[in-house]
């Protein structure tokens, strides 16, 4: 159980980074707002957001009351995720260079990494308790589903590689 959790996180992570709320409500991505991967395309997008593809609505079982219900919490916990990603990424920017100019005393870039993580840990946090608010919605034998489905998509994925 322990193993599916952590491969379901780790897939939404995904979804969250390589999402801005733009795309999230099925519109172009303004630029600068998070990730994107080369050469992703728009049709892709459906497939991450498994509650939003008829095919996996089908397949799980999922109503279309759910289906609002998960879109919902996507959309509400989205844009604090994705700031604190952009926080994160000025932060670690700033470690970085610390290290690299080897200059710094040990204690500030001790402070640096001591922010960096504390705004890994919130996002983590975030991220998990939106997981969360996402199962609740589900049947046990939804969430079954669910995570074979993005078990299956994992290796997919791992075998183009």
């Amino acid at each position: 159980m322990q193993t599916a959790t952590r491969a379901l996180a780790g897939l939404c992570l995904v979804a969250i980074v390589t999402a801005g709320p733009a795309s999230a409500q099925n519109k172009e991505r303004p630029k600068g707002q998070g990730p994107q991967r080369a050469g992703e395309a728009e049709g892709n997008q459906e497939r991450r957001f498994w509650w939003k593809n008829a095919d996996d609505q089908k397949e799980l079982g999922l109503s279309g009351r759910q289906a609002v219900q998960i879109d919902k919490i996507w959309t509400a916990a989205g844009p604090a995720i994705w700031a604190a990603h952009k926080e994160m990424d000025v932060l670690e920017a700033e470690l970085s260079r610390l290290i690299r100019e080897n200059t710094a005393d040990e204690k500030l870039v001790a402070l640096q990494i001591d922010r960096v993580e504390a705004r890994r840990s919130e996002i983590n946090k975030a991220r998990t308790l939106m997981l969360y608010r996402m199962h609740r919605v589900l049947t046990p034998e939804q969430y079954q589903g669910l995570t074979k489905l993005l078990e299956r998509r994992r290796k997919e994925r791992s075998g183009r590689r």
